[in-house]
């Protein structure tokens, strides 16, 4: 990372703990959403490059990939780690040798061998193009080490520096998730409302609704009920229509209901 890019991480996670939460903006930002959702599934590596398949055919080293992940997904993850550390052994120019230290550091992770997933990565520079991906796993790897700050940063690093990676969005929810834990309420929403701004036609839009709603209902600090009835009512109206297929499909439309419901009995008995 040069001195820019630190600078700017730097700032963006200042202002993201320090900025006060404009919450007349997060009505504006909830109300004029109205693009419907063209849900984009995440996609973390590919296991081919487009140039062989226009070939027509796959090198010994794509073979020894292909088979590495069709083994990771039988989770047979053992042989899986042999044919990927054939293939880095084997071919240590290989075009994919990267693909495969994300795939060993995701068997890492399977085996809660977290030391040596954080290894892996950190083979992975930042001018190879898996480098968006190792920060994100990094930032996985982190978390499940207890180490919410480090994997923070790293999930900062994915949003800020490569916001248009498919998984982006999945690194402001989850930075956003590690920020309530901590009772950073303000910088968890501050999280939201980017992927709420920035990523209405992602599959996460509904999660950023839902942990909104959530720290505006209970964060001591940040208590606007009302607000956070307006932002569960609208959740429940888009998810009525098959337009916004992230709300139409989300597993938390029930969980939203009773977080209404929980309001209305509570501070609305009347009504």
């Amino acid at each position: 990372m040069n001195a820019v890019q630190l600078f700017l991480l730097c700032s963006i996670l200042l202002l993201q703990q320090n900025q006060p939460v404009n919450k007349e903006a997060i009505l504006e930002t909830i109300l004029s959403e109205t693009k419907p959702a063209k849900t984009i599934p995440m996609q973390f590596n590919a296991t081919a490059n487009d140039e062989s398949q226009q070939k027509g055919g796959s090198t010994p080293d794509e073979v020894l990939l292909k088979q590495g992940v069709e083994l990771y997904n039988a989770e047979l993850y053992e042989r899986s780690l042999q044919l990927l550390e054939r293939l880095q052994k084997d071919y240590p120019q290989s075009p994919f040798k990267d693909q495969a230290s994300l795939w060993k550091a995701k068997i890492f992770m399977q085996q809660q061998k977290y030391t040596n997933a954080m290894n892996e990565l950190l083979t992975i520079n930042d001018q190879s193009g898996q480098y968006p991906a190792a920060l994100f796993m990094s930032g996985r790897v982190n978390q499940a080490m207890g180490k919410p700050f480090d994997a923070i940063e790293q999930y900062t690093k994915v949003s800020s520096l490569y916001p248009d990676q498919d998984f982006s969005d999945d690194a402001l929810i989850l930075s956003a998730q590690l920020y309530i834990s901590q009772k950073k309420g303000n910088a968890a929403l501050q999280a939201l409302i980017r992927v709420i701004k920035q990523y209405p036609d992602r599959e996460t839009v509904d999660d950023a609704y839902y942990w909104l709603g959530k720290i505006l209902a209970t964060d001591p600090n940040l208590k606007d009920i009302e607000l956070a009835r307006k932002v569960y009512t609208i959740f429940l109206k888009r998810a009525e229509d098959p337009a916004y297929i992230a709300f139409y499909s989300s597993p938390l439309k029930e969980r939203v209901a009773d977080e209404i419901k929980r309001i209305d009995a509570i501070y609305f008995p009347e009504q």
